[in-house]
């Protein structure tokens, strides 16, 4: 099964993924998109996301190596995309695969894999501006996330399930757990 987390920036997608991975190991794993914006402080390549250049990017684009593709945000230049690959290559696995992607990419998803579900992660949108503004990333890139994230939102309709990110990360994967396992959420808990 494939779960796409979706959500405005800021509203904690990726720590939500990241802490449900440690609290619940082995029991799914998390596709690895393609970039070619700088690691921030902290992110491996591989890990974190697949660094490559522009030229690189535009490669796999036009070999159609791509599930999705968007500029993010708009006018950026950031390119971010996700191969058929990593999803075909995470599914032999056997686990959940846990997909952080744009409304398109959900729409891509879904035409191609047949197990797809859907998650929205909603956040009040002061608490996502102050996340997004905590990061450190240049100031026209935070103001263009903070524009993106009004378009995100339409897509809250169209999606299986809604989180609640305006409490405690925990309340938010403990959501997320019972939505991937709705019957087991406390046998694979790691205290």
């Amino acid at each position: 099964m494939i779960y796409v987390i979706i959500g405005p920036s800021g509203s904690g997608k990726t720590a939500i993924v990241e802490r449900f991975l440690r609290e619940y190991p082995g029991v799914a794993v998390k596709a690895v998109t393609t970039t070619t914006r700088s690691p921030r402080k902290g992110e491996l390549d591989g890990v974190h996301y697949y660094f490559i250049s522009n030229s690189e990017f535009e490669k796999l684009k036009g070999k159609n190596r791509f599930l999705e593709c968007a500029e993010y945000p708009k006018g950026s230049g950031q390119l971010y995309g996700l191969t058929v690959t990593e999803i075909a290559q995470l599914l032999n696995t056997g686990k959940t695969v846990l997909v952080i992607l744009e409304e398109n990419g959900l729409d891509a998803l879904k035409q191609i894999f047949k197990e797809v579900k859907s998650v929205y992660i909603k956040r009040n949108e002061i608490l996502a501006a102050q996340s997004v503004n905590n990061r450190h990333i240049p100031f026209e890139e935070k103001k263009a996330r903070l524009e993106q994230n009004k378009k995100t939102k339409r897509v809250k309709g169209r999606v299986d399930f809604v989180i609640d990110n305006n409490k405690t990360i925990k309340d938010a994967v403990d959501s997320l757990a019972q939505i991937i396992m709705p019957n087991e959420t406390n046998l694979n808990k790691q205290a």
